[in-house]
């Protein structure tokens, strides 16, 4: 390939790469990808069941109109929500997380009833109020240099804060931003946790021992600091301390998180334990800024309505089991006129209808305790693939023709997307999809195209040198000045035709994958055409793993095409034996070798047309290599090829009809130096061998088979000794009706 080709392909390779790194690092690219690419891959994902641990318990408007109250919740009494902390904790539930402002005090009695409600439940967590303040920066003389605005959190008031366990902030866009991401620890002053991962923590609270026996085992010092029982929890701020100091313990010391997955993973935990403690250390090591895995649309999470759920006698008369699950109770409406907590998101409904803000908090308390979030590649390794999915296309782009670019460009992009869905739906990584696939490898095309439209003068030359080494120079210069080179008629000339076939192909290609398969064969093929082309020989057909090599007669004599095929077809037998690797591309190999006239020329009919070689010759030639199976040979010639040749070793195999022949055929074998050595060390082992195929022929079917049995324990790997043992013992048996002299194969 010119070397220009190739540095022209690297620098379009170079150019896409550049210019794909460029956007991806600009907030046109993460816009690009999270507007279009997210959004696409949750499409084609569509919606998925969520875990069975999380449900949503909805204020809505079936719920007000059933509860005779006010649909504004500012006017409810928290009487109801006491009622139903007492059902929910009744019914089993596991963790109760309030999406809820409780900012200002009510009715106290209510209030009190609230706070009595949720102490003895001890597994409550109510949501903090966020705002945002503009504080001015001034200088000396007191004027305003800077305007910066401070976001702050406040909790419910005090008597319902001090009686949860956990009091939270959960941030989220408004409209008309898409929600997509959610902080799991927020850093206001100091690092808060958000409200999903407070309810993570107290769904763990039963396995809390666990824990602490896993983070004893692997650094007892550390945990000796920590809260050592999940009672010392329950108290006022004890959870939400031990959170901000794990976060920012485990988020900057990696080998301590590596050593407690470790442990986890040779610890004698069951495996609901194993899981919920993964998803701890998860939580804890990884980024605050997490994408939302959705599951789906409204009411995708499994969602009831707030009024049914006030009494626990009646929960169990519906049969709803709330046992040990984690319940957010918030607003939500399936009625688009009745919401008043909506979020803009990827499955955002035609009608207008979006996720409320207690549906976003139950999917992250689910991504989060099924380690399910959304990830994301490190910058390094995001950047890394741009640069080499943009030099991959150049060269792709650049280096062939027009069809197979635009083939291959589809092709590649296909599997390019088929493998980021792939990776989307079974680990949840979210790989590039616009930039590669509608930024890359469209210019990559285009600019491909474009250029190979302005060389085509010299990508004529080079195709027309190009195939000089496979074509005559004169048949290929027809075929470039011919417009209609598929009508050419075909031409009969004499020559020596090779016919290989890989013995071991079909077993590999069942035993190792497609994709190793195709590297080994372009590695046997490297092996297969190296000989053939120092013989002189034309490379004329590749299908699977049998390969058609041609010698043409012209200048040069029979004998001289003949032995130059003889000696090719020993230098691909000697590099098989030598190394014997299949994972190297030397898979043994079987040949035949036939000589006579050949038609080449243009094979096919309407708009596909091969150059290659057909007739009897070649047909005889497949025929041939196919009777090594039956002979344990290697290499197999027919006399023709033989007669004249010097120099090369062989043997007479004898008389056959070959499969949809008529004729019988007289076939040699051709033997490798190491084969030869070892037949004439043996002491008239050829003599031997031809004094039994006499016998044989003159129907001494006895005779000879004691002849072969004998050359057989003189030299049991003889293939040909025991094929003509086997049919001298079928002969005895029941002799042939219509012996002819000639051995019928009715197989090829």
């Amino acid at each position: 390939m010119p070397v220009q080709k190739i540095f022209a392909a690297l620098l379009l390779g170079g150019l896409v790469a550049l210019l794909g790194a460029v956007i991806a690092l600009t907030p046109l690219g993460v816009t690009l990808e999270e507007n279009f690419g997210l959004d696409t891959l949750f499409k084609l994902r569509s919606e998925r069941a969520p875990p069975a641990d999380v449900i949503v318990v909805a204020i809505d408007k079936p719920s007000t109109d059933a509860m005779g109250v006010p649909q504004q919740l500012d006017r409810w009494s928290r009487s109801h929500h006491a009622q139903l902390v007492d059902a929910l904790v009744d019914s089993g539930a596991k963790v109760i997380a309030f999406d809820i402002l409780f900012s200002e005090a009510r009715e106290a009695d209510a209030d009190i009833e609230f706070a009595q409600a949720l102490a003895r439940a001890g597994n409550t967590a109510l949501i903090a109020n966020m705002a945002r303040q503009k504080q001015s920066v001034m200088n000396e003389a007191d004027q305003v240099i800077a305007g910066l605005a401070i976001e702050m959190w406040t909790p419910p008031i005090t008597v319902l804060a001090d009686a949860a366990i956990g009091v939270a902030p959960f941030v989220l866009p408004k409209v008309p931003a898409q929600v997509r991401q959610y902080w799991s620890f927020k850093q206001f002053d100091e690092i808060v946790p958000a409200l999903p991962a407070v309810a993570v923590q107290i769904y763990a609270l039963d396995i809390y021992d666990d824990w602490m026996a896993l983070l004893m085992q692997v650094d007892p010092d550390y945990a000796k600091q920590l809260p050592q029982s999940a009672g010392q929890l329950r108290s006022k701020r004890q959870l939400i301390d031990l959170m901000s100091r794990l976060y920012q313990d485990l988020s900057h010391d990696s080998v301590l998180v590596e050593n407690l997955l470790l442990g986890l993973e040779y610890a004698n935990f069951d495996s609901r334990t194993k899981q919920i403690l993964n998803a701890l250390i998860r939580m804890y090591s990884g980024s605050s800024n997490r994408y939302l895995n959705f599951y789906g649309g409204p009411r995708t999470v499994p969602t009831l309505p707030y009024h049914q759920l006030l009494n626990a006698s009646e929960i169990r008369q519906k049969s709803i089991d709330l046992s040990g699950k984690a319940v957010f109770v918030g607003l939500s409406e399936q009625l688009v006129q009745a919401q008043q907590d909506g979020f803009n998101t990827v499955f955002s409904q035609s009608d207008g209808r979006d996720l409320s803000g207690v549906e976003i908090g139950a999917t992250a308390f689910a991504n989060l305790l099924y380690d399910e979030a959304i990830d994301t590649l490190s910058p390094l390794a995001y950047l890394t693939l741009i640069l080499g999915w943009g030099m991959a296309l150049g060269l792709i782009c650049h280096l062939r023709g027009t069809f197979f670019t635009l083939l291959v460009s589809v092709s590649i992009g296909f599997t390019y997307l088929i493998g980021v869905y792939y990776g989307f739906t079974t680990h949840n990584l979210w790989l590039p999809l616009i930039i590669p696939l509608f930024i890359q490898m469209p210019i990559a095309v285009f600019i491909s195209i474009f250029s190979r439209y302005r060389e085509s003068s010299r990508q004529r030359n080079s195709l027309h040198k190009a195939f000089s080494f496979y074509v005559p120079a004169e048949v290929v210069q027809r075929f470039v000045d011919d417009k209609h080179p598929a009508n050419t008629e075909s031409q009969r000339v004499m020559g020596t035709c090779m016919f290989t076939d890989a013995e071991q192909y079909t077993s590999l290609a069942e035993q190792y994958s497609p994709e190793k398969v195709a590297l080994l064969m372009n590695d046997y093929y490297e092996n297969l055409f190296a000989p053939i082309r120092q013989q002189e020989g034309i490379i004329s057909d590749v299908v699977g793993d049998a390969v058609l090599a041609l010698w043409f007669e012209g200048k040069e004599s029979p004998s001289l095409l003949s032995s130059k095929a003889c000696h090719a077809a020993l230098a691909i037998v000697e590099q098989a034996q030598n190394t014997g690797e299949p994972t190297r591309g030397h898979l043994r190999t079987r040949i035949g070798i036939h000589h006579g006239p050949i038609a080449i020329g243009n094979v096919g009919a309407v708009d596909h047309f091969e150059y290659r070689a057909v007739g009897d010759t070649v047909n005889t030639t497949s025929r041939i290599e196919g009777l090594n199976k039956l002979l344990g040979t290697r290499i197999l010639a027919t006399e023709a090829v033989v007669s004249d040749v010097q120099g090369i070793a062989h043997r007479k195999l004898g008389r056959f009809v070959l499969m949809g022949k008529r004729q019988p055929m007289t076939i040699y074998e051709i033997m490798d130096e190491k084969k030869y050595t070892a037949l004439t060390h043996r002491s008239q082992y050829l003599h031997d061998f031809d004094a039994a195929m006499k016998d044989f022929y003159e129907q001494q079917w006895g005779r000879a088979m004691s002849q072969f049995s004998a050359l057989l324990r003189d030299m049991p790997e003889d293939g040909a000794a025991l094929y003509y043992f086997r049919i001298c013992e079928q002969f005895v048996r029941q002799a042939p009706s219509d012996w002819h002299g000639a051995i019928l194969l009715e197989q090829k």
